[in-house]
């Protein structure tokens, strides 16, 4: 049935659009996990009607089919599904921003819209708006992300969503909300329409392909500045995390407040200033690196957050936040504090600290939408000093790490649960271990961020590295913090065949992808 498909498929797609080798294709699907299932065919739609073209003949011939944004889902799959012999479809080249709408704040974008065309886009036309982003790279879909439920700098990215037009798995064009309405003026202004309200139905799922979508942007502040806290001790996290809740609950605070661990912290900033430092001429090495950073105490690890508004607001929200002080110090980070401290260091030629100052600024403006691939360097950090070539690909290098991320209730009691959770499955193993950030989405709910890194040429340390991720998994569910996002290898730990939930999403696959082309046993009953 695959030969006959790609028969078919020659004739509708141009020859580039097609990778069959052997070779290209595994290079391909390298990616950080070191997982691998075959792959027989990649393909590279440019409109939604290759799209669905594609889809039909996976129907006629009983093909299934693997799709993806970009491939950038660092650490829980990348480009793979949870089964081998489907055949991908990378929709990269499907990258048109189709509208941004300056009255509304929204842009209307493809698949293979990046968080970087997007924000170069906003950049050059002068937009009152942002997009939101992760720390992710800047080639990471701004679609496939939300899908998957990515989180950003300041909020949940599927909530970024207004409506979706998809492809089904039978090859119908279904749009969600008002979509389906010809020349309906609320289609990208209301998201839930008339009737059952279907957008958040294809988060997660394999019922379809995403061909396009309107995303919600953000508001450019008025004034905007980021708090930073140094917590004192790891004992004062749960005092703060009560006194964030509460500024949360009174919209005090209305972005992600994100903690990380001064081991997180310093394998951010490190990679980032080494390079720096290099690149300004400075010998300098990874122990002179982390000497350097040793003298800005980090504390327990760091608290911080975008505040953002009128200067009425932020003033607010600063004299809220005093509510800190028993638990660490609070400092502010502006444009004009950045701009002053790097004129001054340049100024007395304090490259080191220049240097330092500049780093610290790269992370603050992806708070304001600037997306980097500064943060990847962190990946490699852990297992090695400079950066290998292609490294803003780390699919394409020897790093390899995976990426475990369970929710966890705003609660003091179990946040310091899950805490506790990482710090003893880390003892058992030798060659690998996890260091984590978590982000206070709101008032209720904690995203952990936990990653694993090792050289993927060390089998030992790779094989070390899929048990650990599994055990905290395993671990987390136990405790009852289910994970929000999930590696492709570990579906069995969440879809459960006994489970009414389970079985009705299959049911609806069967609604609208008969025949089970698109991702099979993708948060699904195989």
């Amino acid at each position: 049935m695959l030969e006959d498909f790609i028969s078919d498929i020659k004739n509708l797609l141009k020859p580039e659009q097609i990778l069959a080798g052997e070779n290209d294709i595994a290079r391909q699907v390298e990616n950080v996990t070191s997982y691998h299932v075959d792959v027989p065919l990649i393909l590279y739609p440019e409109t939604a009607e290759e799209v669905r073209q594609i889809v039909l003949a996976a129907n006629r011939f009983q093909v299934s089919l693997q799709p993806y944004s970009t491939g950038k889902s660092w650490g829980l799959g990348s480009k793979l599904s949870s089964r081998g012999g489907l055949v991908l479809v990378d929709l990269h080249r499907m990258n048109k921003i189709i509208e941004v709408n300056e009255e509304f704040g929204y842009a209307i974008i493809e698949p293979g819209v990046t968080q970087h065309q997007l924000f170069s886009h906003l950049e050059d036309t002068g937009s009152n708006f942002f997009c939101d982003t992760t720390g992710s790279g800047q080639d990471t879909s701004v679609l496939g992300n939300a899908l998957d439920k990515g989180v950003g700098y300041n909020m949940e990215r599927h909530k970024q969503l207004i409506n979706l037009e998809i492809v089904l798995g039978d090859g119908r064009i279904f749009k969600t909300g008002f979509g389906h309405y010809e020349g309906c003026k609320a289609t990208h202004t209301f998201p839930d329409g008339i009737g059952p309200s279907y957008l958040r139905m294809f988060l997660q799922s394999n019922f379809g392909i995403a061909v396009s979508a309107t995303v919600e942007l953000r508001r450019r502040p008025e004034k905007n500045c980021m708090f930073l806290t140094y917590l004192k001790s790891e004992d004062h996290l749960g005092d703060a995390i009560g006194v964030l809740k509460n500024l949360k609950q009174q919209g005090l605070i209305n972005s992600v407040t994100h903690y990380y661990e001064s081991v997180r912290v310093q394998s951010g900033l490190a990679p980032v200033l080494y390079q720096d430092l290099k690149a300004q001429g400075v010998e300098t090495s990874r122990e002179d690196v982390m000497a350097l950073l040793a003298r800005f105490s980090f504390g327990a690890g760091i608290i911080f957050s975008n505040i953002g508004g009128t200067r009425h607001q932020v003033k607010a929200t600063k004299k809220a936040l005093r509510a800190l002080r028993p638990y660490g110090t609070t400092f502010y980070v502006t444009d004009r504090l950045i701009s002053l401290g790097l004129f001054a260091t340049r100024l007395v030629g304090w490259k080191k600290m220049h240097s330092y100052v500049k780093s610290s600024a790269g992370f603050y403006r992806m708070s304001l939408g600037e997306p980097s691939d500064r943060p990847l360097m962190s990946l490699y950090w852990p297992v090695q000093t400079e950066l290998p070539e292609r490294w803003t690909n780390p699919d394409h290098t020897e790093i390899g790490m995976h990426f475990i991320c369970p929710t966890v209730p705003m609660s003091v009691e179990l946040v310091q649960q899950a805490n506790t959770i990482v710090q003893e499955v880390n003892t058992h193993y030798k060659k690998v271990q996890a260091s984590y950030a978590f982000g206070l989405v709101d008032d209720k709910t904690t995203h952990f961020s936990i990653s694993t890194h090792f050289n993927r040429t060390d089998e030992v340390a790779r094989d070390e590295s899929r048990a650990l991720a599994k055990e905290l998994n395993e671990a987390f569910i136990k405790a009852g913090f289910h994970p929000n996002r999930l590696f492709v290898g570990f579906m069995d730990l969440v879809v459960d065949p006994d489970d009414i939930f389970w079985q009705l999403t299959r049911d609806i696959k069967k609604i609208v992808d008969p025949n089970g082309v698109i991702a099979p046993g993708h948060f699904n009953i195989t």
